[in-house]
């Protein structure tokens, strides 16, 4: 994967079987990866659904890991799907808390968007 050429010469695929598994709360397993991200820089930024946290790996090895399981600002409950936007901010989609979290590329709560609902600005 070269992300700075944007261009990807080959992916391994990504699947839920136990080769990427393990006990939940390890500093490094995946349990299972569930999105995936390049920041500007070409850091690779993985959700870690079972794990309820982001982790941020460059070439080598793991840069940072953020989060745990909760409702409060910069915590999360199955997070999903992430973005990355010019500046290197996360945009997390906290599956089962119903928003969306803005995190600083070191892990600080910016913002959030939504709450649980059918109304305008509410996710469901």
């Amino acid at each position: 994967v070269y992300p700075k050429q944007s261009v990807i010469e080959s992916m391994s695929p990504i699947s839920f079987d136990n080769s990427f598994r393990s006990d939940h709360g390890s500093s490094e397993q995946l349990s299972p990866p569930s999105g995936f991200a390049f920041t500007p820089q070409g850091h690779l930024i993985l959700s870690d659904d079972f794990n309820h946290r982001i982790q941020v790996y460059d070439d080598d090895r793991l840069l940072v890991s953020f989060g745990e399981k909760g409702k409060e600002s910069s915590q999360f409950n199955y997070p999903k799907g992430i973005a990355v936007d010019k500046h290197g901010n996360i945009y997390v989609a906290d599956s089962w808390n119903h928003r969306i979290q803005k995190i600083d590329p070191l892990g600080n709560h910016l913002q959030t968007f939504g709450s649980y609902g059918e109304g305008k600005g509410e996710l469901n």
